[in-house]
């Protein structure tokens, strides 16, 4: 699983020309940018939706694990 926004951008705006990807993230009160490359780009995009996913879980649990009696 990977944390973060995965990102698609232009080296020249105007012409939408060389296209590459960014996967931005914080860790540890940090911002981090890393560029993904093309032949790693389907399976970074599978393990953010992996990660994104289990966010959701979690916060569901949570809700679930707070509102039950005690």
């Amino acid at each position: 699983m990977l944390l973060g926004m995965l990102k698609r951008q232009f080296k020249n705006p105007q012409n939408q020309t060389c296209l590459y990807c960014q996967l931005s993230y914080a860790l540890n009160m940090k911002s981090r940018t890393d560029y993904v490359f093309k032949d790693a780009l389907a399976e970074v995009r599978q393990q953010v939706a992996k990660y994104k996913r289990f966010k959701e879980l979690c916060a569901q649990w949570w809700t679930w694990a707070l509102s039950t009696p005690k």
